[in-house]
């Protein structure tokens, strides 16, 4: 067969590093034309994009002749380069090394579209971290959850607050140190005695 005929669709989804809660709505719907116009330019379709102050996603088909990994290479580098100089964000905008790439069939399409264009309903009920390891579980794929807990553990979850967040706790009691040795202490075991993760904990103890 002298022609090559192929249709891969590709779900992409990767985050702001560190998972800062940086990607405002002012100028997000600037960001995914942006991006859209790099995906674009390598001969790439999108069929859809939409995302969170967090993170991404994008629906794309992937001819042979292109990697995922190089043209989220591609988009991670430009991407960041034009809100750098746009000047949307204090400091230095990055994208979190990594990003995951999910394949669907033709029959799937719409419920992609529809799920990336509703994220924000979405997250009304699910945070990116429960969101990325539920596509990791669907399709099988083996992943370290210390990753999550520490990225939780520094930031929080931007969607909605949770009752004993890790962070809150620890700021409050690290303030007391200096006058209430006691209660910081039980406060900390209370803390591991909630926690599945006592080692990740333990080792946010030693370091305050």
């Amino acid at each position: 067969m002298a022609d090559t005929f192929s249709q891969i669709y590709i779900h992409l989804v990767f985050s702001v590093k560190g998972r800062q809660n940086i990607i405002h709505k002012v100028w997000r719907e600037e960001l995914f034309k942006y991006v859209s116009g790099i995906i674009k330019g390598r001969d790439q379709k999108v069929y859809a994009i939409g995302g969170m102050p967090d993170h991404i996603h994008i629906l794309i088909s992937l001819r042979p002749n292109c990697m995922a990994s190089e043209l989220v290479n591609s988009v991670k580098t430009n991407s960041s380069k034009w809100i750098n100089s746009r000047g949307f964000v204090k400091g230095k905008f990055n994208w979190q090394e990594g990003y995951g790439a999910f394949s669907y069939g033709q029959s799937q399409l719409d419920y992609v579209i529809q799920y990336i264009n509703n994220q924000e309903l979405h997250h009304q009920r699910k945070s990116f971290k429960e969101e990325y390891i539920e596509l990791l579980e669907k399709f099988n794929v083996k992943f370290d959850e210390n990753i999550f807990l520490i990225g939780l553990t520094k930031f929080g979850n931007p969607y909605r607050r949770r009752r004993n967040t890790i962070f809150i706790h620890i700021f409050f009691i690290s303030l007391l140190w200096s006058e209430r040795t006691i209660l910081y202490s039980n406060a900390i075991n209370i803390l591991l005695l909630r926690s599945k993760n006592l080692g990740l904990l333990n080792r946010i103890k030693k370091q305050i």
